[in-house]
Formats: structure tokens, C-alpha cells, sequence
């Protein structure tokens, strides 16, 4: 690899508060970070400058003249004000090491740590590039002081650019990434000792369902609580052409468990990581954290059905309880045999029931129309892929299922949603999507006010229109219907911002549920990274990079950890970025 040294301006870049944005409105934010990217490819170019590197929400700028990188860094900045896009930025003028690809050295740290003391709409230079400019009659420029960085020996002048348009930071309220204080002891250290004393005091009550190390082992049983994982059921059919009817029929089943409050159902996402995967069950429930699996077989054949359902207890591979159930093959039956299932296992698991068959209760009957079932099932499945052209093919799935049965709730509040991670990849205007989930969200809550996902999906039409109390309330209530579904958790969890105890305790809860999905992964690495817990956000999504490699976003989130306090490890971040 060709390595050049030389003098180069660096400018660092990144969303102020970009975390905390993502955490409480994902469509805000991923609209801040296409915008901000738009901007910086269409003005550093005419500035004579380089894009050396995005990660997560930062990039990184060179330009050969201190003065051009000056000029560019008041432009973009008054570009992203228009945006209203909180952007702060930071340049240092130093010796670096250009590669291929990248670039390296003490001036890219620097002006990272200079970056880290701004405020949105500020341009903050080291005394070098101050040194370059400053006989220059169009920068107006203020001294805030003199700082000493973390990993940088020497003390640095800080300036900020106060032309018009741009902002300065009050002194007394500077922030950055600052050497700690000699008396203060060392945070990383006493982040430590706080969370093993939360270790310990956890292992005393028995009961840990935080953060494990081990990526094999990441969640742990509690025997006092009935807990079950439901595997995708094996499509044992002729052609093997019913894997959607196989893996919806295990979905149903986990939703209809997963509304029963006293016990724990491992989420889809976790559970189905073994799809065609035969591992010890031993080592399936120790990751899942559940006592129980229960695992099956489907084989159609014409008008006929079979499915064979296990239930087995994890410590001892002991089949509890296992069925063969011969029936006609239609919707009617196939929701009577989830129900079967779903009352033995109860049975079977000695779990409370609150009045009279709950299951039955909790189920209604979402179709009688077989064709209508299947397109739905064929949906889920595409939709799973979280793929734009997948997207598109599901929701023409789930208008065959609403053209075959107009009053089939589910299939409207999977439109809406689908409607709506089209519009997060960018395939859709944000007015077609907003009349689309609005018009879907209020036929499925208008045919099933009982369906959690059915409020879910009228929660986010809540969200689109800005009305944002009811939005809330409306996830309140799907949380009330179904406590157990890791979406209405996260869903739950992102609105509550102003409830910092409930909003932690719902994203810890989704990660229990479960423990290997990405974004629950992320979601909760996130919420500590909010509230400075530092090493257990870095462990969590270091282990979303290790168990989700192919998931882009945990790449960036790690980037984000490393790069920030209380690690300033830019040479690691940007190594993660490239492993990505």
C-alpha cells in the first residue's frame, strides 16, 4: 500500500447529538445523514477538497490550502443550517499520512478533539490554521482558550470562526474530549467498579438478564419463570415450496405465547437465527435464555396438512409433550391447530392462566380465506429480508391477502409498516408513504382494536402526522395487548424519552427477549451510550459486529464508540469503518 507524508488541513464533521436523535425519531435522523452527505459532495468539491472517509454520522475532509478548507467549512455550515441539520466542525492544520484510502496521524486526532467542543453551527480551528488565515480580512475569529487533549501531549489554542451566520460556544460551557483531571479518578476505571458491583449484586438476586461477554452464552435462565424458544418448523413437503407456510405457522405460535404475561417467548428475530441449524439444545436455550423449545414439522400435500409438534425441556433434551395433527388443509383449521399448540404448551408449562382459556381469548381468528392467509405468509417472509425490492413484492403480497378478505386487519398493519421501511431505504416520497400508513393504520384499528400490531402501526401513522402524545398513548396500549413483542417494546421504548427509567427498562426487556436480533442489540448499546455507560454500550455493540457482521449499521455504531469518550481511538474506529 503507497503511503504519502505531508502537510494537510483536516476538517472532521459529524450530527451533533445524532445518537439521542436516532434513539427517539430513526426517520429524522437518517434524513440528517442523507442531507448531510448530499451537502458535503456537493460543496467540498468545489473547495478543492477531498472526501477521505464517512463513518456512521462524521466524515472526514482534507484540502491542500488551509484557506479553502476555511472557506468550505463556512459554506457547508451554511447549508446545513438551511437543512436544519445540527452539524459542528473541527480543522487542524498538521503532518498526516495519506494511503489509498485514508488518511492518518496526529492531525486527524486533533482536529477530531477540536471537533468534539462544538455546538451545532460552530467551525472551530487549531492556532495553526489560525496562523494561515489570520491576515485575511473574511474570517472573524475569537479566541475560546487553551485546552489540553486526551491523547495529545501538547496544549492547543483554540479559535472559533464568528462571521455571520455561524456560532460560537460559550466558554464556561465547553465541552470536549479533554484529559481528566489528575484528582479526579479514572472514568473508564469507575465504570468498572460500578458495573461489578452490578454484576455481583445481580448474581446475588439470581437474576441477570444484562450484558454477557461471552457471545455464546448471552442471556441466562431464570427457572422461576416459564420460558420457551420457538424454532422455524421444518417444510417437510414434497417440492419443498412451503417454507413460508412453515415459517409463518412457527410465528403465529410465538405470537400467541408471547401475549401470555407470565412467561418468556424468545423473539422471532433470535429464534430463527437456527433456522436449519441443528445445535446442541443445551447451547440453543443457554443463548436464548429459555428452559423450554419447542420445534415441529410441516408437510402439505394437496388439500391435506400435516404438522408434528415437540415440546422439549432444554436441561435434559426430555420430550414433554409432542402431537401429530392430520387435518384438511384450510385457514380455518390451521388457526385451530396454532391454538392447540399453543393451549398444551401452556398446559404442558404449567403457566398461570388469568380467567378462562386466555389463549383462546387472546386469539381471534384474523382470516377464514385460505388464499388471503397465504399471500399474507408469503409477505411476512419477503419482508423479513428488509430488502427494498423484497419490500416492494410483500406489499403487493398483502393487497392480494386485503383484495381475497378486505377485513383482514393483520394484512393492513403489516401494509402500513411495510409502507414505512420503504420510505427509511428512500423508494418512496414521504407524502405517498404518509397517505398510504395513515389510510392502512386506520383500516386495521378500525377491524381489530385487540391487535397489538394493529395499534403499532396506528402509533406510527401517529408519529408521521406529528401527533406525538397520541402516538404514545397508542403504543401504550399495544404494549398492554402484547408485552412479550420485542417491535412494540423498541416501538415503546424510542417514544418514552421523557421517561428515562421506563424507556431503559423496555429496551432491556426487547434484549431479553431478544438476544441476537441486531437491532435490539443496538437499541439498547444505544441507550447506554446515552446515559454514558460507555463499556457496556462498547460490549454490546461489539457483539452486534461479532454475531450480526452483515448488519451495517452495527459497524457504524462501534465506529461511534471507539471515536468517542472515553476511548478517542480514531485509528480503531476507522479501521472498524473498513472492516464494514
Amino acid at each position: 500500500m503507497k503511503e504519502t507524508r505531508k502537510l494537510n488541513t483536516i476538517l472532521f464533521a459529524d450530527i451533533t447529538g445524532y445518537t439521542a436523535i436516532m434513539n427517539s425519531n430513526e426517520e429524522q435522523a437518517m434524513e440528517y445523514l442523507q442531507n448531510f452527505k448530499k451537502i458535503l459532495e456537493k460543496k467540498v468539491p468545489n473547495h478543492q477538497g477531498r472526501i477521505v472517509q464517512y463513518f456512521g454520522d462524521a466524515c472526514l475532509l482534507s484540502f491542500d490550502s488551509a484557506t479553502s478548507g476555511v472557506y468550505c467549512a463556512i459554506a457547508l455550515q451554511n447549508d446545513f443550517q438551511k437543512q436544519n441539520i445540527p452539524i459542528r466542525i473541527g480543522m487542524h492544520l498538521g503532518e498526516v499520512v495519506f494511503t489509498d484510502d485514508n488518511v492518518f496521524g496526529d492531525g486527524v486526532n486533533i482536529a477530531s478533539r477540536i471537533e468534539s467542543m462544538g455546538i451545532p453551527g460552530s467551525v472551530l480551528l487549531s492556532k495553526a490554521i489560525r496562523n494561515q488565515i489570520k491576515n485575511k480580512d473574511n474570517f472573524d475569529l475569537k479566541l475560546l482558550g487553551s485546552f489540553e487533549f486526551k491523547n495529545v501531549a501538547e496544549t492547543m489554542e483554540v479559535y472559533a470562526l464568528q462571521n455571520e451566520g455561524l456560532t460560537v460556544p460559550e466558554k464556561s460551557k465547553i465541552q470536549g474530549k479533554f484529559k481528566e483531571p489528575l484528582t479526579k479518578p479514572n472514568r473508564v476505571l469507575r465504570y468498572v467498579g460500578i458495573l461489578a458491583i452490578l454484576v455481583l449484586s445481580l448474581f446475588a438476586a439470581n437474576y441477570f438478564t444484562g450484558l454477557e461477554t461471552n457471545v455464546k452464552s448471552t442471556n441466562t435462565v431464570n427457572d422461576g419463570v416459564a420460558s420457551i424458544a420457538v424454532l422455524p418448523f421444518v417444510d417437510m413437503s414434497k417440492d419443498g415450496d412451503q417454507e413460508y407456510f412453515s415459517d409463518g405457522l412457527s410465528e403465529e405460535i410465538l405470537n400467541v405465547l408471547a401475549k401470555v404475561k407470565d412467561m418468556k417467548v424468545a423473539g422471532r428475530t433470535s429464534s430463527f437465527k437456527y433456522k436449519d441449524v441443528r445445535d446442541d439444545l443445551k447451547k440453543i436455550g443457554a443463548e436464548l435464555g429459555v428452559n423450554h423449545i419447542l420445534e415441529g414439522s410441516v408437510r402439505k400435500s394437496g388439500n391435506n396438512i400435516r404438522i408434528t409438534a415437540q415440546l422439549i425441556k432444554v436441561e435434559d433434551g426430555f420430550h414433554i409433550w409432542t402431537e401429530t395433527y392430520d387435518r384438511k388443509y384450510s385457514a380455518e383449521n390451521l388457526f385451530k391447530i396454532q391454538d392447540e399448540i399453543s393451549n398444551e404448551v401452556l398446559k404442558e408449562l404449567k403457566v398461570k392462566l388469568l380467567g378462562s382459556d386466555l389463549v383462546n381469548k387472546a386469539v381471534k381468528l384474523p382470516t377464514k380465506n385460505t388464499a388471503a392467509y397465504e399471500a399474507y405468509l408469503k409477505g411476512i417472509q419477503l419482508s423479513r429480508n428488509f430488502q427494498p425490492k423484497d419490500i416492494e413484492k410483500a406489499i403487493e403480497y398483502f393487497k392480494i391477502a386485503i383484495s381475497h378478505d378486505p377485513k383482514f386487519s393483520l394484512a393492513y398493519s403489516r401494509l402500513a409498516i411495510s409502507y414505512s421501511d420503504l420510505k427509511r431505504f428512500g423508494s418512496i416520497d414521504l407524502q405517498e408513504a404518509m397517505s398510504a400508513i395513515i389510510n392502512n393504520a386506520d383500516k386495521a384499528i378500525f377491524l381489530d382494536k385487540s391487535s397489538g400490531m394493529a395499534q403499532a402501526s396506528m402509533a406510527m401513522s401517529y408519529a408521521y402526522q406529528g401527533k406525538l402524545s397520541k402516538a404514545l398513548k397508542t403504543l401504550e396500549k399495544a404494549y398492554e395487548l402484547e408485552p412479550n413483542n420485542p417491535k412494540i417494546l423498541l416501538l415503546y421504548a424510542s417514544f418514552s424519552v421523557e421517561n428515562e427509567s421506563l424507556k431503559t427498562e423496555l429496551f432491556k426487556k426487547a434484549y431479553s427477549i431478544d438476544p441476537l436480533s441486531p437491532l435490539t442489540i443496538e437499541s439498547l448499546s444505544l441507550n447506554y451510550y446515552g446515559n454514558d455507560q460507555y463499556l457496556k454500550a462498547q460490549e454490546l455493540a461489539e457483539k452486534n459486529v461479532a454475531i450480526n457482521p452483515d448488519y451495517v449499521r452495527s459497524h457504524r455504531n462501534l465506529v461511534t464508540l471507539l471515536r468517542d469518550s472515553p476511548n478517542g481511538k480514531l485509528d480503531e474506529a476507522f479501521i472498524s469503518a473498513y472492516a464494514a
